[in-house]
Parts: structure tokens; sequence; C-alpha cells
């Protein structure tokens, strides 16, 4: 086997592990699973025999060392930490992310001070308003995550600031550049264009409304607001081809790394953005060394980086499984629609509606059992949805960054890029509203795990299955 084979299957191999561990299948149904994971790829074409004799040794110690990472992770965790559970404590802590906040409430993560150690989520009232590395003073019970991989919650505690400035100083200048860069957007637009505008480019949900939540919820576009890689992609070429003239390659390599770590840190790490991220740099490092970019690999052990890092967020982190399985759906299952519909040789069409159609499409499936299972349920029309809004996405993004940058240097020219963006945002906003209220819910029968796995299963054979066809 190829280095780069090796690399594939060992960390597909530990993903599977840490996955049967975090559903708490037991040693016997894992055996069970890697038997059949090593079957699948021993037997390929025709069921030749493909792989090198020590195939299996290479699957099963990898398997079977992410099952016992996951458990040793979670252990270790909690013989580490020192929380008061389900008593009344006044505890201290600082506040380790940016909060988020509705019209009820801030959510927000908190890591304890001596004599406690650990973390845990708090939902607070909306006063005091606390920021990132704020010290804060709570008094509440602490009650058990629900979630074997979750955090332990305080709900509602009294809560006052003691301190401020006490986190990392390179992020909380980055999320006040990134707050800076947001406030441009309500001096040139109404308030809900501007809160859209803030989530597309910065991921950023403080303005919405409750009803414009609910409404991207039933119209099944919540995601799009959730940053992922083409926040990445703009990022890239444009810092690229700005210093690509006054740098060296190696420098100018350096300083996008560099820039895309500091985005991550200023828009809160969220796991689309640091997988987005952690591709975007192996691609510039594969093109810096002068490489072939394999996204397979690229894809896998981008995950396997971030298991190692959090074990628990393969089978609970809800943004983690979204954001790799609608990866894995565009890139593999969209050319299958491409087949299916005779796209094949075709242009993408206007404003590329037919890339857009299959990957879309693609992308749905690859995460409906987990929009089920997660959210209860799913709705066929968000598929148009998202179709008729993905058209105008990446020129709203390309506005919405031209504007936070631009717009506090030169009011004629923020009047100047706000009004495409306005015209972009009502038609998305319309779009929304629209599907909000036509609706074809399924079923909650794919949050049966026996069933999902069966999904997947099907699913993956069918992208094999038209993967192998001669091209017609």
């Amino acid at each position: 086997m190829a280095p780069a084979e090796i690399a594939f299957y060992t960390a597909s191999a530990f993903l599977v592990g840490v996955l049967a561990a975090g559903l708490a299948w037991n040693v016997y149904l894992t055996f069970l699973l890697a038997v059949l994971f090593i079957g699948i790829l021993l037997f390929k074409q025709k069921g030749r025999f493909r792989a090198s004799p020590y195939a299996p040794i290479l699957l099963l110690l990898p398997l079977f060392a992410g099952f016992f990472y996951y458990h040793f992770y979670v252990n270790l965790r909690s013989a580490r930490d020192h929380i008061v559970l389900n008593e009344q404590a006044t505890i201290r802590a600082v506040v380790t992310n940016e909060p988020s906040r509705n019209i009820t409430y801030q959510a927000f993560s908190a890591s304890l001070e001596p004599p406690f150690h650990g973390e845990i989520s708090v939902y607070a009232g909306l006063f005091p308003e606390v920021a990132y590395g704020d010290l804060v003073e709570m008094q509440g019970k602490i009650q058990p995550p629900a979630l074997t991989a979750g955090l332990p919650l305080m709900a509602f505690p009294e809560v006052n600031v003691v301190g401020r400035h006490q986190g990392f100083w390179l992020k909380e200048r980055l999320l006040s550049l990134k707050q800076t860069l947001i406030s441009q957007f309500p001096k040139f637009l109404p308030a809900d264009p501007a809160a859209l505008l803030g989530g597309l480019t910065f991921g950023s949900r403080a303005e919405f409304t409750k009803e414009f939540k609910d409404a991207m919820a039933k119209s099944g576009t919540t995601h799009l607001v959730a940053l992922s890689g083409y926040n990445i992609a703009i990022l890239v070429f444009a810092v690229a081809g700005a210093l690509r003239g006054w740098f060296r390659r190696r420098t100018t390599f350096y300083l996008t790394a560099l820039v895309i770590f500091l985005f991550v840190l200023m828009v809160g790490a969220e796991a689309s953005v640091v997988r987005a991220a952690i591709m975007g740099f192996l691609g510039l490092l594969a093109h810096e060394a002068g490489r072939r970019y394999n996204f397979r690999n690229a894809v896998t052990l981008t995950a396997a980086a971030m298991v190692i890092q959090n074990p628990t967020i393969l089978p609970a982190g809800v943004g983690f499984q979204l954001s790799f399985l609608s990866l894995l759906g565009m890139i593999y299952g969209g050319p299958v629609f491409t087949r299916l519909f005779g796209f094949e040789g075709k242009s993408s069409g206007l404003l590329g509606w037919r890339e857009n159609l299959t990957m879309t499409l693609g992308a749905q499936l690859a995460v409906l059992p987990i929009l089920v299972a997660r959210f209860g349920g799913f709705s066929l029309t968000a598929i148009l949805a998202n179709i008729l809004i993905l058209e105008a996405v990446p020129l709203t993004m390309f506005f919405g960054f031209a504007l936070a940058c631009l717009g506090s240097l030169f009011a004629p020219l923020g009047f100047i890029l706000a009004a495409p963006a306005y015209l972009l945002l009502r038609y998305e906003s319309a779009v929304i509203g629209l599907f909000a209220n036509i609706r074809l819910p399924i079923g909650d029968f794919l949050s049966n795990s026996f069933l999902m796995v069966l999904y997947y299963m099907v699913f993956v054979a069918v992208i094999i299955s038209f993967r192998r066809r001669p091209p017609t």
C-alpha cells in the first residue's frame, strides 16, 4: 500500500472505532463491525483480492485504538474535573466563548476557577451582559450533563461580573474586531437584512428575531448561517491574491495560513469553520509543496485530527456531523445526480443552477437522518429552498465582506455596496419565508439507529455503484 492509502484507511478505522464507542456499542458488536469493514475493503471490483496481507492488522489496530481512546478520554475528563452537582453552590468561572443571545437568555461556556475544576455550560438571564474573558461569580445548582459527551449545565444562576480580560488577549481583540465589522451593516441596511448579512458573512445570529429563526428552521436553511468552506475560500483567494504581488510565494503561504488561523479565532472556531480551515490549509500546503491535493485524505485526516482533540464530537457533535456529511454528500453524492439527470458534459447553466441542484441534493440526502434524529423532522421542500437560495449566497457574501471592510472607510462606497446586497438579502428572506409556510414533512422513522445505519449503507452503495459505471 502507498503511504497515502495507509493514512486514509488507518484514519478511517480510527474514526469508526470512536463512533462505535460513542454510540455505546459493546466490544463484540464492534468486532463484527470490524469484520464487515475489513471485508468491504479487502475485496474490491469483481471479488478480486487487492489488499496486503497486513491489511487486517492495519485496520483492526486503529479501530480498537479509536474505541478505547474514546473511553479513555471520557474517563480521564471525568476524573480530572471537580464539579459539585445538584447542590446549591457559589462558583467563579471565566467565560471561554462568545456568548450567544436571544430575547430571553444568553448562553455561554465557562471554565471553573479553583477550588473547582472543569468546564460547564451556562444559560443565564440577559443582565448583566457577559463577554468572552469575563470572570463571573455565579450562584445556583449545576446539573449533570444530559449526554455522556455533554457539559454540566447551570441554568439561570445569579450572575455577577467581577473581572474582565481573563481570556486569551488575541481572541478578545479579534472578537472585538468582528463586532466592529458587523456593526457596519445596520448603518447601510434595514435591521432584518443587516442581521441576515451578519449571519451569512460572520456566522452571527445575535440580531435574529425569534420569528426569523423559526422560519429558517422550518424552511431547512439554518445551515446557511453556519460558516463553512466558502468563507475560508474567499479569505484564501483574497489574501493570497493581495499578497502575491508584494511577497515571495513562501512568505505569502505563511501569511495566508496566519490569516486563516486568526479568522477561525475571530468567528468562534465552530466545527464547520475548523474543518474548512484545516482543509484550506492542507490545500495551501499541497500547492506550496508542489503535491497533488487529495480530497479524500484531506477530509479524513481533518476529521481524525479534530476527533483526537475531542472524540466526543464525532458521536455527539451535531455541527461536526452536519459539516462533514454535507461536504461528503456534495463531493461524492453530487456527481451521482449529475449522471442521473443527464447533466454530464453540459454547462452548469444560468447562475450554475445545475451544479447547485446536484450538490444540494447530495448534501441534503447525506444529512437527512441527522436532521430527522436531532431536530425531529425534515421537510422535502427544504431541498428546493436551498437550491433557490444557494444561487445568491456567494454573491451576497462577497458584498457582505466588502461592505464590512470598506463601509467605514468611505460612506458613499458603503451605500453603493449595500444596494445589491439589499436586493439579494430581500430575495433570500422571501424564499425563507415562503418555504417556512410550504412544507412537506417526513416522519421520524430515520431516528431509529438501525434504520439510520441501513440508510447510509444504501446511500454509500449507490454512490459506489455510480462511480464504477463507465461515463456515458
